[in-house]
């Protein structure tokens, strides 16, 4: 480890009053194990960080984008504040591009002439399953002008919804059009890499996918496994899993197996541990020394017990 990044990483986890920097370190270890030595035929790997509300799942996961892009590219949503759309695929080819865009800074001309050509292969496609027949592009590629074309056919022609056997060729074109953004994105991320830009994986961070609708959080679910499979794609879930399988069985019924059908989309899973509340009082009271010069809490000598009050 470099001085530098020792630096970085002192600077992400200043005032990590829950320790879990320690955890993070391990987390990384782990998603970097599994994606160089990937189990055959495990596709892109799904990991989730589990905790009851107020555990600090969002402070552990925001500061582990930090830490995991100090040499990859992560992509980062937050479902919960993006449910208000019905189309989760859009929020995470926004954060993708954006977590790439990050990392793409060659240093001359050509190279990002060469850069963004890359990126718009992809986009074309990525493009072209966002939009839901909205009619109005739903994803942007940060000035790239041709990816416009990208919809001159239409969303119907797209899916052959207008086909005497529309359904059939709906479903042979979606089943293409995954396989194609795929291979590109695979390809993307290789050269990219070998141009020396990050280090593989690409790693995706969806947090508040408990508070989400149902429908929205089991859709994003679905289709971040349909699309970003055998990609070599990193997922980490952040969820309280309880309230993520009450979510599927209000959609399900209270007779399904939530637990089982979650173990679909997550290979392995981490618990925060529990916070030692006194600890954070006790280190918020001595933080905050206005407190103290207003409040006496005097021990057994009458004197101000400003050392133990968490405790008292």
């Amino acid at each position: 480890m470099t001085i530098n990044r020792e630096h970085r990483l002192d600077e992400i986890w200043a005032g990590d009053k829950l320790q879990r920097r320690e955890l993070a370190s391990q987390v990384e270890d782990y998603i970097t194990a599994r994606f160089e030595q990937p189990a055959p035929g495990s596709g892109s790997f799904t990991f989730a960080v589990e905790g009851s509300y107020g555990l600090g799942k969002s402070y552990f996961l925001e500061r582990l984008k930090q830490q995991l892009s100090l040499n990859h590219p992560v992509a980062f949503v937050n479902a919960w504040t993006d449910d208000t759309a019905n189309d989760p695929l859009t929020s995470i080819f926004l954060a993708v591009e954006e977590a790439l865009a990050e990392k793409m800074v060659p240093s001359n001309e050509a190279d990002r002439k060469k850069v963004a050509e890359k990126m718009k292969g992809v986009a074309r496609i990525a493009a072209k399953v966002a939009l839901r027949g909205a009619g109005s592009v739903l994803l942007t590629t940060k000035g790239y002008e041709e990816l416009e074309s990208a919809f001159e056919t239409g969303v119907d022609d797209v899916f052959g919804l207008k086909s005497e056997k529309g359904a059939e060729t709906a479903l042979v074109s979606k089943r293409k059009l995954i396989a194609d953004f795929q291979t590109k994105l695979s390809e993307l991320l290789c050269s990219l890499e070998a141009d020396g830009l990050f280090v593989r994986p690409l790693i995706i961070i969806v947090d508040e996918l408990d508070r989400c609708r149902p429908t929205y959080a089991i859709s994003l679910l679905e289709e971040a496994k349909h699309f970003f499979d055998d990609t070599g794609t990193i997922f980490v879930y952040g969820m309280n899993r309880a309230a993520l399988a009450a979510t599927v069985k209000s959609i399900y019924g209270d007779e399904f197996p939530a637990d089982h059908y979650l173990m679909r989309f997550v290979k392995r899973q981490i618990t925060l541990p529990a916070t030692s509340l006194t600890d954070l009082i006790e280190d918020q009271w001595k933080s905050n020394p206005h407190l103290t010069s207003k409040l006496w809490f005097p021990n057994r000598d009458g004197d101000n017990n400003v050392d133990g009050l968490s405790r008292g």
